[in-house]
Formats: structure tokens, C-alpha cells, sequence
């Protein structure tokens, strides 16, 4: 299973930043260009265990997903369930004297294509490029 992963260092505290991804409904703001919108589906709406429903950006049907991973303000993972198999998306924080260290990893048997994985390197550079400038901005 190929990984592809960016980082970026985000001029805002880490509470902020890990609050804003933390919440799976804010990931069209920062990722529109991949996904259109995502509704939780779970009564409990933050930490391990929430689940929602992604719809991408020229998919047939909406994702689910849930997350696996929430420790406050270190990291965030959730399971993306697609029709063309499974998407682990990662996210690592870290304080550091200007602000926030982010780590973004995506896993999935889908980046096993080469173009498959450049192309998720391109788009994951872009998604935290808006996160660093909407978070700085606001």
C-alpha cells in the first residue's frame, strides 16, 4: 500500500488548526477541489468513532467514513470506504515557535499507480497550501 504525504508549517496554534480538521465538515473549505461535501452521519459529532459520508468530485456515490485515530491537538485519521477500495487520510500536528507542523498521509492500494500517486501528492500540496492560507487569513 503506497502513502503519499506533504507537510506544511501553518502560522496559527495548534488547538486552531487541529480543531478546524478535526471537524470532517470543514473539508470541503480547504479541499473543494476533491471533495464536494460531507454530512456526519453519527449522533456523536467529534473525536473516535464519528462517522460521515463524503461525496468526491466526480463519484458516483457518496463515501462513507469514519474516524479511527483522534488525539486532541497531535492527530486526526479517518477510513474513506470507496467503491475502488479504501483511503486511510492522516493528519499529525505539532507545535513549533511560529505555530502549528502538519503532516498530511494519505494510504491506499489505489497510490500503487505511479500517476495515481502524483496526482495525490499535487492535490494534498494544494489542500494544505488553503488550510495554511484560510487559517493565517482568519
Amino acid at each position: 500500500m503506497a502513502e503519499g504525504r506533504v507537510e506544511i508549517e501553518i502560522d496559527a496554534p495548534v488547538k486552531k488548526v487541529f480543531d478546524f480538521v478535526a471537524d470532517v465538515e470543514t473539508h470541503p473549505l480547504y479541499d473543494g477541489e476533491f471533495v464536494e461535501s460531507v454530512k456526519i452521519t453519527s449522533a456523536k459529532r467529534r473525536g473516535k468513532g464519528v462517522t460521515f459520508t463524503q461525496v468526491r468530485r466526480g463519484a458516483n456515490k457518496p463515501s462513507d467514513s469514519e474516524i479511527l485515530e483522534f488525539i486532541p491537538n497531535r492527530k486526526v485519521a479517518w477510513i474513506a470506504r470507496g467503491s475502488k477500495g479504501d483511503v486511510l487520510v492522516s493528519y499529525w500536528f505539532k507545535k513549533t515557535p511560529r505555530g502549528t507542523h502538519v503532516i498530511h498521509a494519505v494510504s491506499s492500494t489505489l497510490l500503487d499507480d505511479p500517476e495515481r500517486l502524483k496526482l495525490s501528492y499535487e492535490e494534498n500540496t494544494r489542500e494544505l497550501a488553503n488550510l495554511k492560507k484560510m487559517l493565517e487569513e482568519g
